[in-house]
């Protein structure tokens, strides 16, 4: 799994949330990172974006995602989602609005993991 996230902070956090459930967890702060970390990792299953960054924004970063890693599940973390331009995204990545509870997180990561299972 892969949390994009430039807030450092929030990024640990959700990466130690990852790592109790026994997932793997990688870490990216911006999108030049993420997509060096996806190309790495062939395993990632699962990209957790931000949707603001410095730079290209996490729609930007799921579109580029698809590319390489078709199959890879997508969540697209968001503080404001009524700014979001999720038009020409299909499909739509599951979105998770801030601020959310941490079990929310685990949650939103088994519905996306079952829902590409089924896939």
């Amino acid at each position: 799994m892969l949390v994009v996230e430039d807030n450092h902070v929030l990024r640990d956090i959700l990466l130690d949330i990852v790592r109790l459930q026994g997932w793997q967890g990688l870490g990216a702060a911006d999108f030049g990172t993420a997509m060096e970390t996806l190309q790495a990792n062939e395993q990632v299953t699962v990209v957790v974006s931000d949707f603001q960054m410095p730079g290209v924004n996490g729609i930007e970063l799921i579109r580029a995602v698809r590319r390489v890693q078709p199959s890879t599940a997508t969540i697209l973390m968001t503080g404001n989602p009524l700014d979001l331009q999720l038009d020409t995204l299909e499909p739509k990545p599951t979105l998770l609005v801030k601020p959310f509870r941490l079990d929310d997180f685990v949650t939103t990561i088994l519905a996306e993991i079952d829902r590409a299972a089924v896939c």
